[in-house]
């Protein structure tokens, strides 16, 4: 390991109007000692200059973190009003939505098989069951329209299923996943699900992968696993063998 060397308090060309006191020291700026720089700084129309501009940028850097602190309170108090089910809808279903058509890149819409600007649509829908609201089996990638403007294409969305999956997964999402027991997370237990999904959301962007309709199962039941949400029967998928 290389060790500093001691250097000559002297002025360089970005302190004009001082010299240095020429003594020996590790730490200098803009060539000068620690008492030097101090009294260039308050005695030089150069060296106000450059403390007006550091004063000024302490200001504003003060400034942009009080900014930032209100709005994260303000942020704060707005989650601490709110019920589970807003902490769902508004920070939760997003990322489960984002996740599902993640899983489902480069897939076409599962109702109409366009393609497109697209949504993670329900097969059902969360104003009929909430508890199904965040099983990803529950969500495939469908088009804004059929998500929205037919309000979510039912029929065309379970011949899509069919299409893609079969008939025995598309019973496991029709029936089997309407058995399952009420489910009721509080907003602490959200919070703590957040991160998690936010991870898998990074991991399922950094892979970058178009899957296959079998990969697309696995990775539902394996994320559904992690998620940690559903009973192992209605959060993964296995099909029936004779």
């Amino acid at each position: 390991m290389i060790e500093p060397k001691a250097k000559p308090c002297k002025a360089n060309y970005r302190a004009p109007g001082v010299t240095g006191c020429g003594a020996l020291v590790y730490e200098r700026t803009y060539g000068l000692c620690q008492k030097c720089y101090k009294k260039w700084l308050i005695t030089t129309e150069e060296g106000n200059e450059k403390l007006n501009k550091l004063a000024g940028k302490v200001k504003k850097d003060n400034e942009k973190k009080r900014e930032r602190d209100q709005r994260e309170e303000k942020q704060r108090r707005k989650v601490d009003i709110m019920s589970a089910d807003e902490y769902r809808a508004k920070y939760i279903q997003p990322l489960i939505n984002l996740i599902a058509r993640l899983i489902d890149n480069n897939q076409a819409c599962i109702s109409s098989g366009t393609l497109g600007k697209m949504s993670g649509g329900h097969y059902h829908s969360v104003g009929s069951n909430r508890t199904l609201a965040l099983n990803l089996h529950n969500v495939h990638r469908q088009s804004y329209h059929s998500n929205s403007k037919k309000g979510g294409d039912h029929v065309k969305y379970r011949a899509g299923l069919i299409k893609e999956y079969g008939e025995g997964y598309t019973l496991f999402v029709d029936q089997t996943l309407n058995q399952c027991p009420p489910l009721k997370l509080s907003k602490q237990e959200l919070q703590e699900l957040k991160p998690i999904l936010v991870a898998i959301k990074r991991k399922l962007e950094e892979i970058d992968k178009t899957y296959t309709a079998q990969e697309r199962i696995d990775t539902r039941n394996e994320l559904n696993a992690v998620i940690g949400v559903y009973p192992e029967q209605f959060a993964e998928y296995e099909p029936e063998t004779k």
